[in-house]
């Protein structure tokens, strides 16, 4: 629930939010309403998303640089959830397309013939989570997958709540080395592993190569073989071809079918 009262005036405390919890307050979000810093788009914006962070269980991170938006003060240089922020609800709840855990729950990410799919912004959320997607049918085929993590290092830390970040540099987190990610391409039965790639540890990345797939489609997953514990971002890029005997046969059809027709046509001329 989201309401709004007097907390104590200009500053001080712009709004507050509950964490997750059971029936009664947990995940409510209180906004001063008769607090001046509320009045602009972008400080309301960040104020109530800020708040909606600790709504599904974030806490206040530091430094106070002015790159996430669960720092201890408001920021206004940048608008909604940062990576930080992002990576935090990825670890709690599982990214855009959860639950995708197994073949069954596979997510359509759109991946398409001739094309050049890229899937960002996406996260295991620990070392019991795998990511599935599907690889469609339709046509025999050959897929090449770039398995990334993302995210550059940034100086993190948490903090109680209502305390403040303490000064100084703060440790060093690098969001890339949490899990040793591994990508593996799979049949339509959802069993029999194609190609599967895990030639990297901690923070590497992984890639397969023109692995062929039959015309009923089949699925990409990714897992990991080791890390930590927490969520682990990547992204992924799939490149989907004909297979090149299957685009061979259709190229020389295309050029039966156009023999025959001007064949055809100049047979109708003669006539």
């Amino acid at each position: 629930r989201i309401g709004g009262h007097d907390i104590d005036g200009f500053r001080g405390t712009v709004a507050y939010a509950f964490f997750p919890g059971p029936p009664g307050d947990g995940g409510d979000m209180v906004i001063d309403t008769n607090d001046t810093f509320n009045a602009t788009a972008i400080q309301f914006h960040n104020v109530v998303a800020h708040e909606a962070g600790h709504s599904i269980g974030l806490g206040h991170v530091c430094p106070l640089d002015s790159t996430k938006l669960m720092e201890p003060f408001i920021r206004t240089s940048f608008t909604g959830p940062q990576f930080d922020d992002l990576l935090g609800a990825h670890r709690n709840y599982g990214d855009r397309w959860e639950e995708n855990d197994d073949s069954s729950e596979a997510a359509d990410v759109w991946i398409a013939l001739n094309t050049v799919t890229n899937v960002p912004g996406i996260a295991l959320d620990g070392t019991d989570d795998e990511d599935w997607y599907v690889v469609p049918a339709g046509s025999l085929s050959e897929i090449s997958v770039q398995l990334d993590p993302s995210g550059t290092p940034y100086q993190f830390s948490t903090v109680a709540s209502g305390a403040s970040c303490p000064g100084g540099t703060q440790p060093e987190f690098d969001p890339r080395d949490v899990q040793d990610l591994v990508v593996s391409i799979v049949d339509v039965d959802g069993t029999t592993v194609l190609a599967s790639s895990d030639g990297t540890g901690i923070g590497g990345s992984e890639s397969l190569s023109d692995v062929s797939v039959t015309s009923f489609g089949g699925f990409i997953a990714v897992s990991q073989a080791g890390g930590s514990n927490d969520a682990q971002a990547y992204n992924l890029q799939v490149t989907m071809v004909p297979e090149p005997a299957h685009g061979a046969l259709q190229v020389a059809s295309i050029a039966t079918l156009a023999v025959l027709a001007k064949r055809r046509r100049g047979s109708t001329r003669r006539s």
